[in-house]
């Protein structure tokens, strides 16, 4: 299984500049305003458990890494707005904003439009500040949990989709390969899921949830909900 939004969304600096290459179009000063009162449905923002400053100095380095030119920026202690141009033509727009000690938002725009630019960059802010991928672990990790359904993979796939859509998690990521199936999440707070599926037999899957990167109350919560949610929508499939 692969999930996509416009682009196949992967790991790691290759994708992410081949993608940002991949753009023509207008110069920084043709660009309308970047952000308006309302949210454009291109426009990605989340937010992330950090102060403004370091967020700054990832989103900086990041585009440095995938070769964008920084050609006009704006900043304080409190965050600030970066506009960089893409080698292909067009721009990126990101406005860093602090929201309260050890909490600032983070709203990325294109021009011309990608949201999947956009969602790769988030992925790899995520990355560098260290909230990368939902894993688990006896001596580390987040939360998780797991059930065993009367359902096939297909079916697992395909609640896992419902699941992380009801609960208000864009999909990241998606795989299937042979009797296995995953698929990656990630909260508008940044905090990383993960649904892990497993054929067990015919019409058995072994589903596993992990929520954060770390054990705490909250991804626990968050694991709890999302299996109850699972469980309630695969009763109706189960034979």
């Amino acid at each position: 299984m692969s999930t996509k939004t416009g682009c196949r969304l992967g790991a790691g600096v290759a994708p992410l500049l081949a993608m940002l290459l991949s753009c023509s179009r207008p110069s920084v000063e043709e660009a309308p305003t970047p952000f308006q009162k309302k949210q454009e449905p291109d426009e990605v923002e989340r937010t992330y458990p950090r102060d403004a400053e370091k967020i700054w100095e990832v989103v900086t380095k990041t585009f440095e890494k995938n070769q964008l030119a920084i050609v006009k920026k704006d900043q304080d202690k409190l965050g600030g707005d970066l506009v960089a141009q893409r080698t292909g033509g067009g721009n990126v727009f990101t406005r860093v904003r602090q929201l309260q000690p050890k909490q600032s938002s983070v709203t990325v725009r294109l021009e011309p439009p990608d949201r999947a630019v956009s969602l790769q960059l988030h992925e790899t802010f995520a990355r560098e500040l260290g909230l990368g991928e939902a894993e688990t672990g006896l001596f580390g990790g987040g939360d998780s949990d797991e059930g065993t359904y009367r359902i096939t993979l297909d079916q697992a796939v395909q609640v896992a989709g419902e699941v992380l859509a009801a609960s208000s998690l864009q999909v990241t990521d998606g795989t299937r390969k042979g009797d296995e199936a995953e698929m990656k999440a990630r909260r508008s707070d940044s905090v990383p899921v993960k649904i892990r599926m497993k054929v067990k037999d015919r019409q058995t899957t072994l589903v596993t949830f992990i929520a954060g990167t770390e054990k705490n109350d909250e991804h626990k919560s968050l694991v709890r909900t999302l299996k109850q949610q699972f469980e309630s929508r695969s009763r109706l499939l189960s034979p």
